[in-house]
């Protein structure tokens, strides 16, 4: 057969001879199989799995040329031979490696065997990278594929602009690719909901806005934990908890400290127990964090988006009323998810662990916020 001319090809020579007196030439055949696809892509050319025969001529001698098997210009590199002696002097079948750094003729009987089959490195050709029905890249400097060798592909100029709040998510259909800074806009703020973020004090995330919060609550029962609802984003980091009275201050109060709990009531945090220290009314109490569960602490970090409640205890002869949106009965509060108070009976911060009860009375919508 003829071999592509770009494949390095190697002479080999070989003579097989009787272990006899006269040193009788061999008869017979050395065939060379070649297992797997050879691919070399300066001629565009795919060798099949075949195999190379030679026959052993009067002198018991043959001579063959091989492609060599770590040959750079083709791939797969580092496979070998399968060697076939048919001779009525040997019998045999082993494997060799014909490198390609071979100077001359390569002598059959000076290749060691290879024991096993050589590792199969595949690797890909420069001259391929790039082209039509070869890989892609090199990649760019942010290590991603170029656009340009990506069929049929080209950067967007246009993005769809979101204005509307409930939209279906959508793959699309274009061809055109996403450049990595695009951006899609958001919704113009209600402008109430935008005067509400623009009111709120820097540093604070609040239950509520302030601007909604002129109503007194009823008054909360001593001893009782109320739970108000309020969002906490993973990250965020609660030093403080704070509540406003309403028009009743304190009276005699004995334990006052806050709480905060996960979406399902577990304790996360308390703060410091303000015990006796006065709570006038319309008057803003800020306690810091003291514990979590972890021990003592003064701060801790939300590790998870969503629903959070913060814990407002007051035990006193009179506990204050309390700055909101009013405070709505069982009926309206304990329904799941719900808010309102919870244990009774309570004085010191309790140990960790600890999950409230599910709210069973009604509460204040109170405005309190974390800092």
């Amino acid at each position: 057969m003829t071999l592509p001319a770009a494949l390095t090809l190697i002479p080999l020579h070989g003579r097989i001879l009787r272990t006899d007196a006269a040193g009788t030439p061999a008869v017979g055949t050395v065939s060379f199989r070649i297992e797997q696809t050879l691919r070399d892509t300066t001629d565009h050319v795919l060798l099949t799995p075949t195999t190379l025969t030679a026959t052993l001529d009067a002198t018991g001698s043959f001579i063959i040329s091989l492609p060599a098997t770590n040959d750079p210009d083709v791939t797969p590199l580092g496979w070998t031979y399968v060697v076939t002696v048919a001779t009525d002097a040997l019998a045999d079948t082993w494997r060799i490696s014909v490198p390609v750094a071979t100077a001359g003729t390569l002598e059959f009987a000076d290749i060691a065997p290879a024991t096993s089959p050589s590792s199969l490195v595949t690797y890909v050709l420069a001259s391929a990278v790039g082209q039509i029905g070869g890989p892609a890249g090199p990649l760019d400097g942010s290590g991603l594929i170029p656009v340009a060798q990506v069929p049929g592909a080209s950067p967007s100029s246009t993005v769809t602009a979101e204005t509307s709040y409930g939209l279906a998510s959508s793959p699309g259909v274009a061809g055109t690719l996403s450049r990595g800074d695009h951006t899609h806009g958001s919704p113009v703020k209600d402008a109430g909901d935008a005067l509400r973020q623009a009111m709120t004090p820097a540093g604070r995330t609040e239950t509520r806005s302030r601007l909604d919060s002129g109503v007194a609550s009823t008054v909360i029962v001593s001893g009782t934990i109320y739970l108000v609802p309020i969002w906490l984003t993973s990250g965020q980091v609660v030093s403080s908890i704070s509540f406003v009275s309403g028009t009743t201050a304190a009276t005699t109060p004995a334990h006052q400290w806050f709480a905060l709990l996960d979406g399902g009531r577990a304790l996360l945090a308390t703060t410091t127990n303000d015990l006796t220290t006065a709570w006038a009314a319309s008057a803003k109490k800020t306690l810091g964090v003291a514990q979590v569960a972890a021990g003592a602490a003064s701060s801790f970090t939300a590790t998870f988006t969503g629903v959070h409640y913060l814990g407002l205890m007051v035990a006193a002869a009179t506990p204050p009323t309390i700055l909101g949106g009013g405070g709505p009965g069982a009926q309206a509060a304990n329904d799941a998810p719900a808010f309102g108070g919870a244990n009774s009976g309570l004085t010191t911060p309790p140990a960790f662990p600890f999950t409230a009860n599910a709210p069973s009375v009604g509460g204040p919508l109170a405005y309190a916020y974390t800092s």
